[in-house]
């Protein structure tokens, strides 16, 4: 289940020659409800939403900012993001995903693409912004150069032991793809 959002609009509201957009809104606004919280701080969806045929495009980007714990240094960090994004909607039943032709891809300039269903008379930004910045999120979180000189440690003395930091100052790990059914509520096997 998606939270109500600004993100949303009707095809009433979008013109023949296409509508402006350009929101920002927080991590909260585009996170499905069951989802982990990966410390999505900002989402800014920039762009045009225009008719094509019997789709709909958004062709722009989003950027914002997540914040997390630096693998290195262990510190609270900030990381910028911005990706070049071009959205397909088509109108369909809930479920028809699994049918899209096409599917999502990565063009040679950088512009992710992928095709939504929606269902009504309602095109919902939010769970596209958050399937792009979940997927497109780095694997560790680097050390926040602004922070100190260089790496800000000396890694000769304790607990940066051969580069590395004990097992005990660090936080646990996860594996990415061992996780991501909790970044997607909604592709979680169901129980009978």
């Amino acid at each position: 289940m998606w939270p109500v959002s600004i993100l949303q609009y009707t095809l009433s509201q979008i013109p023949d020659e296409g509508l402006d957009i350009d929101e920002t809104v927080t991590g909260e606004d585009v996170r499905p409800e069951g989802a982990k919280d990966i410390g999505l701080q900002s989402v800014r969806v920039e762009g045009r939403l225009l008719g094509v045929g019997d789709a709909w495009q958004f062709r722009g980007s989003v950027s914002g900012s997540l914040q997390g714990i630096s693998d290195w240094t262990g510190e609270t960090v900030t990381v910028l993001y911005q990706l070049r994004v071009e959205w397909y909607f088509v109108q369909g039943d809930a479920g028809d995903e699994d049918g899209i032709e096409g599917g999502d891809a990565e063009r040679d300039d950088g512009t992710i693409t992928s095709t939504h269903v929606f269902v009504g008379e309602t095109i919902d930004l939010a769970p596209a912004a958050w399937e792009e910045v979940v997927l497109s999120q780095p694997m560790t979180m680097p050390w926040q150069q602004s922070t100190a000189s260089g790496l800000g440690m000396d890694l000769t003395k304790e607990p940066y032991v051969s580069g590395s930091l004990r097992a005990e100052d660090t936080p646990p790990r996860e594996t990415a793809f061992g996780k991501l059914a909790e970044l997607f509520p909604d592709t979680k096997p169901k129980q009978e």
